[in-house]
């Protein structure tokens, strides 16, 4: 396995890291790895890679510098939304790296912009539908 601990170096203390040594496998599974469709699909899929560690930013910076550390270390990275996976986007698949992270977005939950004009918004990546829902009824607007 490759030493994942640089990463912590890589941006201020509020990064966070978790090897998947500190999280069970089922917890990982859980958060990460296991898609909604999975009851109906378990019998037809492959095993599913686990990711090796997640890494859970707090700002765009932050973001940057664990992709940049990555790259240089030869790391995939695996960006985490809302983990639906509905495509299976977020199984830890290695390739030719030595090493996979699953990049949890969820801390990125900011409402950046909205304009009432033109009826659009700009939002990190980590805001759910259903909060974004809730802080623009707020401002008596919907996502339609």
């Amino acid at each position: 396995m490759v030493d994942l601990s640089a990463l912590t170096a890589m941006a201020s203390g509020s990064l966070r890291l978790s090897t998947t040594g500190d999280l069970t496998p089922e917890a990982v599974w859980e958060r990460y790895t296991q898609p909604v469709w999975w009851p109906l699909w378990a019998p037809h899929l492959r095993e599913v890679d686990y990711p090796d560690a997640v890494v859970r930013p707090a700002d765009g910076e932050q973001v940057a510098a664990v992709i940049a550390g990555c790259a240089q270390a030869g790391v995939a990275v695996v960006p985490f939304g809302g983990g639906t996976s509905v495509v299976g986007g977020v199984d830890a698949v290695r390739g030719p790296h030595a090493a996979a992270i699953a990049l949890d977005l969820g801390r990125l939950d900011r409402v950046l912009d909205v304009d009432p004009v033109s009826l659009t918004a700009r939002v990190e990546a980590g805001l759910l539908g259903p909060e974004l829902e809730r802080r623009l009824a707020a401002e008596g607007l919907t996502l339609g």
